[in-house]
């Protein structure tokens, strides 16, 4: 799902304040709170980083406090598109702070909920053209006529979601479970019981390649 949904935004709608938030959340499994919190003086494209900071005092508290914060480092191609948006799409927006948010709108820091109708407006098939698995008919389907309820879609997937497949990805890929957890910020034991979404026939393949 995350392939076919980037896909589609790199081809038409390259570095825009979607594509790159959705991308950030697939390629590090951070928590929207902390996506939110970034700012642009957080983003060093050079050395292909975003410092992730915990700012109670400015509305942008983490989740596990001082002990969340952390360097994400980031491959090129995110890099890539973070910078364009920077660069060509983001507009020219502070907050109440003063601060400089990275992902914002004409009014300032975007807000979770505007990042989680993001991920639900383009998980949606119809969204990009791929009709619908439902057989439902766009002009009466509330979840394709208003944004704010295209969480209703029954295709449509969360942030939450995104952060568990991405996670899960990363085992599939033999990333050091270690790695995963402070990339993620959560508990070997926690990302265990809760994030870990790969059958047990996945499991089972990802060790025998390994041990090969």
């Amino acid at each position: 799902m995350a392939e076919i949904v980037l896909n589609h935004l790199r081809k038409f709608k390259y570095a825009s304040r979607d594509h790159a938030v959705i991308r950030l959340l697939w390629v590090s499994a951070i928590r929207v709170g902390t996506a939110r919190s970034f700012d642009v003086e957080d983003f060093d494209r050079e050395e292909r980083t975003l410092a992730v900071r915990h700012r109670p005092e400015s509305d942008t508290p983490l989740k596990n406090g001082e002990r969340a914060e952390r360097l994400l480092a980031l491959d090129e191609r995110t890099t890539e598109t973070i910078a364009d948006y920077v660069d060509h799409a983001r507009p020219a927006a502070s907050d109440g702070y003063g601060r400089n948010p990275l992902f914002a709108s004409d009014q300032g820091r975007l807000g979770a909920s505007t990042i989680r109708r993001a991920v639900y407006r383009w998980t949606r098939p119809c969204q990009r053209g791929d009709g619908c698995p439902h057989d439902r008919d766009k002009d009466d389907c509330d979840a394709y006529r208003t944004v704010t309820l295209a969480s209703q879609c029954p295709s449509t997937r969360s942030p939450h979601e995104v952060r568990r497949g991405s996670i899960s990805q990363m085992l599939n890929e033999q990333i050091p479970v270690r790695a995963i957890s402070d990339r993620a910020n959560v508990s070997d034991d926690v990302l265990d019981e809760h994030y870990d979404a790969r059958s047990e026939e996945e499991q089972t393949e990802t060790r025998r390649s390994f041990f090969e």
